[in-house]
């Protein structure tokens, strides 16, 4: 591949440059890299800099270089500071990937749960997945496996949706993972192989080759460990070969590894003399590139062998070397270690967050109760749902009146339930929405629920009319959520053989804006007023569809908005609902 390296190459054309180059170009990759920092710097392009900042650090922790990636990220981060202040996007990828080198490379599992947490504290809606699984990984590997299900589950349902396979990949690994610790040895290779075949899906995607070459490592790793676990060398082994094979990049770390698990074989096998002999053989590599984690199990595996033979005296050596390097490696860190530096900077920058911290922490049980509970039920339904279709579809023929009616009435309850709980998450994830609030054209808003609705709306013969102030302050999708359930409302609700007549009309004053839906359907009971905004409460369940989530929805947005929303009568017959929005921002 060639490449346009003209004297007239901008910065931004150099980076790009850059990340394009495949992995075993490292040498021309950090050149470029340099080269590109050095003229955003010049040109005072801070948002460039801090970017090419940032992704030289991820780079020097794909090659496993430890306080290389710290000292660019302490770069990127001393700009980010002096420069930026206010770009949430660009800090939490410098969190993102500080987490990762502590995580990864340091096995300093608190830090790397503080920077993660710290990620999902800055609200960047397209990053989150990432920082969902990021804190599941590092939870695990620290130990508090329980804690990390939710974040998995979250990670899971967003990279479900978002159709995303390289990162699907990795949540899958720290499902294995988190079996693994369980226990459930089964269930972790199965997730294991389930990331492996995923692999599949992203080497036809519009992915790097070496970005899903290095998740099918990640994962051949991960295999190894299992088998280990489960004191099965030869699929051990075998996996082995094949991270070898797989590493087409010649990554050190992944070489480094590969031997490492290697010697991990061979050691759980008492095979000493042929670890010692690997050991010897890679050493070097450990200690040339910075792979202080895998060096550490090697002294401590090399120790317990001098222990075992009773050679005290080479236990005591290798006991120095531990420590002297362990020393050596908490000087460095401590050093590069940018939690403490600029300390008040980043107080200043997150001051918003850490105000309404004690509200989150309030409500995050909650959140995550519900995706677990949502999660766990989904799946043995759409078992009962599908083996019960099948039952009725195969043995329809031999079964009675009275059985097909049995069978029905579980499909019947079975499909309620699902709807019932994909409301239920819907419910959940409204508040997760970190799009940017702005003013909404109405107008537009209610023109894109025509639009979508249409047939519903002519089947009905329904007219929908607005008038009032022209624009609110507010996200689009709440906007949106909220007018499209309470005009679908309205013509559900409607007078039997009357043509629904939905008037929307929005006010302001100086503390709010305020909108009122009023139609002339059926109206609502004023006893009844405050329990239809109760969630799963609904009117007539026998008569009318629908599972009572949607005015559930539409309070909790506007709660969001420190607003209200309530229901009177309409004087002409039917209903009025009102709600407010704070025009005070939260």
């Amino acid at each position: 591949m060639s490449y346009n390296l003209d004297k007239n190459v901008s910065a931004k054309g150099l980076f790009n440059i850059a990340q394009q180059l495949p992995d075993n170009e490292s040498g021309k990759l950090f050149q470029l890299l340099e080269r590109a920092s050095a003229m955003a710097h010049t040109d005072e392009d801070y948002e460039l800099l801090v970017d090419v900042l940032t992704y030289t650090g991820r780079r020097h922790k794909i090659e496993g270089s430890t306080y290389e990636c710290l000292s660019k990220l302490n770069a990127a981060y001393r700009k980010f500071n002096l420069h930026l202040k206010n770009d949430n996007y660009r800090l939490a990828q410098i969190y993102r990937e500080l987490a990762n080198v502590y995580g990864d490379l340091l096995r300093e599992w608190d830090a790397a749960i503080e920077y993660s947490e710290k990620c999902l504290q800055l609200n960047v809606p397209e990053l989150n997945g990432v920082f969902y699984n990021n804190c599941a990984s590092n939870l695990i590997n620290s130990g508090n496996v329980e804690k990390a299900y939710p974040y998995l589950v979250k990670g899971e349902y967003f990279y479900s949706n978002n159709e995303n396979a390289i990162h699907l990949c990795y949540i899958y690994e720290n499902y294995g993972e988190y079996y693994k610790r369980l226990g459930d040895y089964e269930k972790s290779l199965e997730y294991y192989n389930l990331g492996l075949a995923k692999t599949l899906e992203a080497y036809e995607g519009n992915y790097k080759y070496e970005t899903t070459v290095l998740i099918r490592c990640h994962l051949l790793a991960a295999k190894v460990r299992l088998f280990l676990v489960m004191e099965d060398y030869v699929q051990a082994s075998e996996n082995v070969e094949k991270l070898r094979i797989e590493n087409i990049a010649k990554l050190k770390i992944h070489l480094a590894t590969a031997s490492l698990l290697e010697g991990e074989i061979l050691y759980f096998q008492n095979k000493y003399d042929a670890y010692l002999e690997l050991f010897n053989a890679s050493q070097q590599l450990c200690i040339g590139n910075q792979f202080y984690s895998e060096l550490d199990l090697w002294y401590k595996r090399v120790q317990e062998i001098h222990e075992k033979r009773e050679d005290y005296k080479a236990a005591l050596e290798i006991s120095k070397k531990i420590l002297a390097f362990r020393n050596t490696r908490k000087e460095k860190s401590n050093q590069y270690n940018i939690s403490n530096v600029l300390k008040d900077k980043e107080v200043e920058i997150l001051e918003l967050v850490d105000q309404n911290r004690s509200i989150q922490i309030q409500k995050e049980e909650i959140e995550q109760f519900t995706y677990i509970m949502t999660h766990d039920l989904k799946t043995p339904l759409s078992t009962v749902i599908n083996y019960s279709g099948l039952l009725l579809k195969k043995a329809k023929d031999t079964m009675t009146i009275s059985e097909k009616a049995y069978i029905n009435t579980i499909l019947d309850s079975s499909n309620k339930m699902a709807d019932m709980l994909q409301g239920l998450m819907d419910y959940v994830i409204i508040s997760d929405n970190k799009e940017e609030t702005k003013l909404c054209k109405i107008s537009e808003v209610v023109d894109k629920i025509k639009l979508k609705h249409y047939s519903y709306i002519s089947d009905n013969r329904a007219v929908i009319e607005a008038s009032g102030i022209e624009k609110i302050n507010i996200k689009v999708s709440h906007l949106y959520k909220l007018l499209e359930q309470l005009i679908l409302n309205s013509i559900k609700f409607s007078t039997e053989n009357v043509d629904p007549v939905i008037s929307l009309h929005a006010e302001e004053n100086e503390l709010y804006y305020q909108v009122h839906i009023s139609d002339n359907g059926i109206g609502v009971d004023e006893s009844f007023s405050n329990q239809v905004f109760q969630i799963f409460n609904r009117l007539d369940p026998k008569k009318y569809k629908g599972v009572g989530v949607g005015l559930s929805i539409c309070r909790k947005i506007v709660n969001l908005y420190n607003g209200n929303i309530w229901c009177e009568g309409n004087e002409g017959g039917g209903s009025v609902f009102k709600f407010t929005i704070s025009k005070e921002k939260k």
